[in-house]
């Protein structure tokens, strides 16, 4: 990939990608917090997803010169356009 198209790539997140992530660096960081405070990372809870969301961004796809097909679109909560 030309660093021109590496770049429109890696331009633009989603804003509904701020959240998720915001919520997974919050916890990592407890548990990275928890860690440094003495705590054994065997003894640390362990949590399972239980929701899970498939977003694809077309314009993404076609700068890479992917073809989604319809049946994985079809599966997808968001499509980015």
């Amino acid at each position: 990939m030309s660093d021109e198209a590496s770049a429109s790539v890696s331009r633009k997140r989603p804003r509904h990608f701020d959240h998720a992530h915001s919520s997974r660096h919050r916890c990592q960081a407890r548990i990275v917090g928890l860690i440094l405070n003495g705590k054994k990372p065997g003894d640390l809870p362990v949590r399972r997803l239980t929701e899970f969301e498939l977003a694809i961004n077309m314009t993404t796809a076609r700068t890479l010169g992917l073809t989604v097909p319809a049946r994985f679109l079809a599966l997808t909560d968001q499509v980015i356009e």
